[in-house]
C-alpha cells in the first residue's frame, strides 16, 4: 500500500509540472505590463488631489510607439498610445485633471496566437491599456524587476 502511495505522489509531482509554459522575453523588452512583455515609454506627472489636506499625486503613463508580447514571446500587438486628458470631478472635493495613453485602432497592428494579423478583442485593448508597467533589469540574461 505504502509503495502505490509513493508512486502516486511521484506521478503527481512530475505531472503537475509538465506543461507549463517557459516565459521567453524578447530581447528588445524593457518592461512587464501584467501578462505581457513591453516596449514602450512611460510618461511620469503628477495631479493634486483635493482632501481635507491637498496631495501631490505620482503616476504614470504610456505615451509614444509601444509593442506588446505574450510571456511566450510572440508579438501580439504594436502601435502608437494617443495621450488623452482625463477628468475626475467626484473625489476629493475638487475635480483634477491626468493624461493617460489610449490605443486608437487605426494606429495599431494586432495578431493572433499564430501569428495571423487579427482585429483586436475590446479586452485585450483594455488590458494592454490598463497594464500597470514594471521596469525590467537584465543581469546574466536573467530577468529581474528593477522596481522591487
Amino acid at each position: 500500500m505504502m509503495n502505490k502511495v509513493i508512486i502516486f505522489l511521484c506521478g503527481l509531482i512530475l505531472f503537475s509540472c509538465h506543461g507549463q509554459p517557459k516565459k521567453t522575453r524578447p530581447e528588445e523588452a524593457n518592461m512587464v505590463c501584467n501578462d505581457f512583455y513591453a516596449l514602450g515609454q512611460i510618461e511620469y506627472d503628477t495631479y493634486t488631489f483635493c482632501s481635507i489636506v491637498p496631495v501631490e499625486v505620482e503616476y504614470h503613463y504610456k505615451k509614444g510607439f509601444w509593442k506588446f508580447w505574450d510571456l511566450n514571446g510572440q508579438l501580439v500587438a504594436e502601435g502608437t498610445f494617443n495621450v488623452e486628458k482625463g477628468r475626475v470631478e467626484d473625489h476629493g472635493g475638487c475635480p483634477y485633471e491626468y493624461l493617460t495613453g489610449k490605443i486608437k485602432t487605426a494606429n495599431w497592428r494586432f495578431w493572433d496566437e499564430n501569428s495571423v494579423e487579427t482585429e483586436p478583442e475590446v479586452e485585450l485593448i483594455k488590458n494592454l491599456q490598463s497594464c500597470e508597467v514594471s521596469l525590467l533589469e537584465i543581469k546574466n540574461n536573467s530577468v529581474f524587476d528593477a522596481e522591487k
